[in-house]
């Protein structure tokens, strides 16, 4: 007769790791457009994956306060435009907000 202490071992099983989100794909094909012939190191690549998600976690964090600063609750893509205009200088900031009201508008029509 088998109690509950007599059980069979169970065999732990391999846990799967939660799928990481990573920009290297984007990179390259960026990469491709701009410099078809030029590689791109591992090292390199890691660089520019932290560059990414560290300047992602910024423009969160800024969007985030001018949103309560505003008193709303919805995050608004002039939220978005404000905190890089204040996270990015001059020509840099210009652009960047120049190409995010153009995917924006590319968005928007295609919905």
């Amino acid at each position: 007769m088998l109690s509950i202490d007599d059980s069979p071992e169970k065999v732990p099983t391999a846990k799967s790791k939660p799928p990481v989100s990573t920009f290297s794909i984007y990179i390259s094909r960026v990469k491709k457009q701009v410099h078809p012939t030029l590689g791109i190191s591992k090292s390199s690549m890691e660089i520019l994956e932290s560059f990414i998600i560290d300047f992602f976690e910024r423009l969160c964090k800024e969007s985030s306060q001018l949103m309560s600063i505003c008193g709303s609750k919805t995050l608004k893509s002039k939220d978005i435009a404000a905190a890089l205009k204040l996270l990015l200088p001059g020509e840099l900031g210009k652009h960047a907000r120049l190409e995010s009201e153009k995917a924006l508008k590319n968005y928007l029509s295609s919905n």
